[in-house]
């Protein structure tokens, strides 16, 4: 499988998600020290199916998904949902649109488009 990592902007929000696709545990902390971003625990290194979390320093937020072991099968597209679900649940709370479901919605679909567009492209 394919190492892919892309980014999908979701302009409206002046925000972002960032995916690391077939990334290793190891992989993926060793991409982050290279950014200085903060590493993830180890509690999430046995981690099989996908992870969403949200890094905040210097006052911004940033959001990201790792799909370890991802390919196109209907159990791995709803990993995907499932962690799109967390991302938007995040970003309504931070920019306070926690109500409007319709605009979360909207973003789930957005960002899930998106991706299946990025995804080995």
């Amino acid at each position: 499988m394919k190492r892919q990592r892309f980014y999908i902007e979701a302009k409206c929000l002046k925000a972002s998600v960032n995916f690391f696709v077939n990334y290793t545990f190891e992989e993926l902390n060793k991409c982050f020290k290279k950014n200085d971003y903060p590493l993830l625990e180890d509690e999430y290194k046995f981690n099989s199916l996908g992870l969403y979390n949200v890094l905040k320093w210097d006052n911004k937020y940033y959001y990201l998904i790792w799909l370890p072991k991802f390919k196109r099968s209907i159990d791995n597209i709803g990993v995907l949902v499932h962690e799109l679900h967390h991302v938007v649940e995040e970003q309504a709370r931070e920019k306070g649109f926690e109500n409007c479901k319709e605009t979360k919605a909207y973003l789930i679909e957005y960002y899930y488009k998106e991706f299946l567009n990025k995804y080995n492209n």
